[in-house]
């Protein structure tokens, strides 16, 4: 099963999904995304536009090219569209 996302948010779910269960999605496809977490403090991301992104221990711990490394077997494609 393929999955494709749109936006900083979904990305974060979808490839989040991927490293619990690695054999859920043999694809992701993500539009208008960031390199990772640090995105969020690097640009003027409003708290209450993404919420649930401003997890602290999510961003100590992991960020988005290690979820990605857990994801196994699962191809994680970042489609180059400027973030929205």
């Amino acid at each position: 099963m393929r999955v494709e996302t749109e936006g900083i948010r979904n990305q974060v779910i979808a490839v989040t999904a991927v490293a619990i269960e690695p054999e859920m999605f043999a694809r992701i496809e993500s539009h208008h995304t960031m390199d990772g977490l640090a995105y969020l403090l690097n640009k003027p991301v409003p708290f209450r536009s993404a919420p649930d992104l401003f997890c602290l221990d999510l961003y100590k711990y992991f960020d988005l090219d290690g979820l990605s490394a857990l994801a196994g077997p699962t191809e994680i494609e970042r489609i180059a569209d400027e973030v929205k």
